[in-house]
């Protein structure tokens, strides 16, 4: 059995790398916390435009629908990194919930919403 990222993955990986090793640094979340806010709202941004929230959404409902596996390699580089943001809430609690849970109705208002990262 092979478990080595594919080239699709390791392209994902090294642009989370360079995107994260500039923005996702202890000092960052320093200055966030020293002046009050919950989370890193750049970084959530600069994340969103980069599609990270929704790579395992179904591209029916706004996202990328590159599945778990890519959506793996992202999260083990924002574990990697001090990436100060509700990427855990938001996309392995609210989205999974919808996606699991959710009427129709539900997922193609909110998904969108998550995958754009407008929900935190």
């Amino acid at each position: 059995m092979n478990f080595q990222y594919d080239e699709e993955q390791d392209l994902l990986r090294d642009a989370a790398k360079k995107l994260l090793a500039d923005k996702a640094t202890l000092e960052a979340a320093h200055k966030q916390f020293d002046a009050g806010e919950a989370h890193d709202q750049e970084l959530w941004k600069l994340m969103a435009e980069n599609g990270w929230q929704g790579i395992a959404v179904p591209e029916e409902y706004g996202g990328s629908g590159m599945g778990y596996l890519n959506l793996s390699v992202i999260a083990e580089e924002i574990g990697y990194y001090y990436a100060n943001t509700p990427f855990t809430i938001s996309v392995f609690g609210a989205t999974e919930a919808i996606l699991l849970a959710g009427s129709e109705s539900q997922k193609g208002e909110h998904l969108p919403k998550l995958d754009l990262g407008l929900l935190s």
